[in-house]
Parts: C-alpha cells; structure tokens; sequence
C-alpha cells in the first residue's frame, strides 16, 4: 500500500491538481474538459485561500494525488457549540498513487 502525507493546501498545489477538476453533475451534460478546468480553477482558488476553510493536500511521495476543501458549517456550528465543516470539493488520482510506489 502506498503511503499517504497530507499538508495544507496552497494556491500553487492547484496548478497540478486540474486533472481532477469536476463540476456537479448537473453540468456535465455540455462543457469540455478545458471548460470544466477553467471553470474549475476560476472557483476553487476562492476557496484555499480563504482563512475560514480547510484545505488539505494528499501527497504521494513528491506528487500531489488529490485534495480536499472544507468550508464551515455556520448555522451547525452554533447549534451542536463546536465547529463544524462540509466537504465542497474532494478529488484523488489514484493512477498517480500507483506510480509513486
């Protein structure tokens, strides 16, 4: 099994991660791939350098394989008295996994 380290995520690890761009899946009917990358990296920059939001890196060896983004969950923070987070966007490559072994 390949082994895992996860760091923060940075606006610079988004430049190599748009191989895992994705939209919902309502809008996946029309746009090229190019347009969903765009689009992709139009939004999800937003969201890293947010200083309310997770951003979380996964790294294999030296290659950046998938990320995760978190933002806050306000209205359910307040209600359970402790932060609360939701996944907004999430990608892995595994085939990069694989090559890192």
């Amino acid at each position: 099994m390949a082994a895992l380290t996860f760091s923060d995520l940075s606006p610079d690890d988004l430049k190599g991660l748009g191989r895992l761009a994705a939209l919902p899946f309502q809008k996946l009917f029309e746009p090229s791939r190019e347009q969903i990358k765009s689009h992709w990296l139009g939004i999800v920059p937003e969201f890293v350098t947010n200083e309310n939001t997770i951003g979380i890196a996964a790294r294999s060896g030296q290659l950046t394989c998938g990320y995760a983004i978190c933002a806050p969950l306000e209205w359910e923070s307040a209600l359970l008295g402790k932060k609360m987070y939701a996944v907004k966007h999430i990608g892995l490559d595994a085939d990069l996994i694989e090559l890192s072994r």
